[in-house]
């Protein structure tokens, strides 16, 4: 795993490297918001722990403790952790991602 990094005040990312792929665990305090242009391949999104909102192309989906969600490529993601404990959830990419971070704090 490489160090953890902060996304803003309330969100932390830390990267797991292997193979073709890569998975980027999220640390969210609730009422953080990330978002992300685009990733390069699609991607699922598990919830680890609490409860996640996301939204891709307008469309708005709740994501509780255990549930997932197959993110497109090439579309812009926001993901809001919405429940009133921390969530940890894991961004699993079927290619390997750029070196920065592809969510920013919102």
């Amino acid at each position: 795993a490489l160090p953890a990094r902060p996304l803003g005040d309330r969100a932390t990312a830390r990267r797991l490297r292997g193979g073709t792929g890569e998975t980027i665990w999220l640390d969210m305090l609730p009422g953080a918001r990330l978002a992300s242009p685009g990733l390069a391949g699609e991607c699922s999104l598990q919830v680890l722990a609490g409860r996640v909102t996301v939204q891709v192309l307008g469309n708005q989906v709740e994501l509780p403790t255990g549930h997932f969600a197959l993110v497109p490529p090439n579309l812009s993601v926001a993901i809001h952790a919405a429940g009133r404990t921390p969530t940890l959830a894991v961004l699993h990419s079927c290619v390997a991602l750029p070196d920065r971070l592809p969510f920013e704090a919102l």
